[in-house]
């Protein structure tokens, strides 16, 4: 093809479509979305529990990434649901009721 530019073995074809660095800033913003509950929210939540139990038994630091794979996920199927996120389970919203 021509003014397509193959990528070397050692670039991956990531780096060669165009807008790569929006992947790349998405990324930043969902690792630091992970790094507020682990460290600075006091509030708690499933997903901090959860980040919490993973980082005591892999590191800090593979918690973050999996927290904001998780987050990642549930960003997309609010999207794709409509849904909220809700910070207390369900049975204690309906209690207040």
């Amino acid at each position: 093809m021509v003014g397509f530019d193959r990528p070397s073995t050692h670039e991956g074809l990531a780096s060669a479509v165009k807008g790569n660095s929006d992947f790349e800033m998405v990324r930043t913003a969902l690792y630091e979305a992970a790094n507020i509950p682990l460290s600075r929210i006091t509030r708690f939540s499933k997903l901090k529990r959860w980040g919490m139990d993973v980082a005591k038994r892999r590191g800090s630091k593979r918690a973050k990434v999996a927290l904001a794979r998780k987050i990642a996920v549930i960003l997309h199927r609010m999207g794709i649901d409509g849904t909220t996120y809700r910070w207390a389970e369900a049975r204690r919203i309906a209690a207040q009721a």
